[in-house]
């Protein structure tokens, strides 16, 4: 991917990371008991999910990944903990966001005269279902920042490599 990818994908990430910091705080101080989570090796497994995401990107269409990312989140609704499978899901749904979003912006930059969804509107519904997740379970606000953090540095690199051709 091109460099300019990096740059805007982190932009885009630090957009979010804020509006998860200011949306989360109100449930840092709402919910007192905060989650046990990420007793593994979380950043392996990162790398992992955004590897495998790339990989289905390349079999399938974005609406599918996304369709594949809900039913993920669905086949988790009545997880006790947030633990790796539902990890998973997220980091999926935030990669796969920052990627689509950063490609609708290409594509309406590189031919406004096609009609594309609207980037934000993919960011921003993406980040109500992380703080939806998050709030579900009793994440504390500076975790969710440093969760979402790790998936931009380590998930997007490993989307990446595991786009190049072998």
């Amino acid at each position: 991917m091109p460099a300019t990818h990096g740059a805007q994908a982190a932009r885009a990430t630090a957009r979010h990371v804020r509006l998860l910091v200011a949306l989360g705080a109100a449930v840092a101080t709402a919910l007192p008991v905060h989650a046990q989570w990420a007793s593994w090796d979380q950043p392996a497994h990162i790398r992992e999910v955004a590897g495998e995401l790339a990989g289905r990107v390349r079999a399938g269409s974005a609406a599918q990944i996304f369709g594949e990312i809900e039913q993920c989140y669905r086949t988790q609704e009545q997880a006790i903990t947030l633990g790796k499978p539902l990890e998973k899901c997220l980091i999926q749904d935030a990669v796969h966001s920052w990627v689509t979003a950063d490609m609708f912006a290409r594509m309406a930059r590189d031919n406004p005269s096609r009609t594309v969804p609207p980037p934000q509107s993919v960011l921003q519904a993406m980040t109500e279902r992380l703080i939806a997740v998050f709030r579900k379970y009793n994440v504390p606000e500076d975790k969710a920042v440093e969760c979402m953090q790790a998936v931009r540095q380590e998930g997007l690199p490993a989307y990446a490599q595991a786009l190049q051709p072998r």
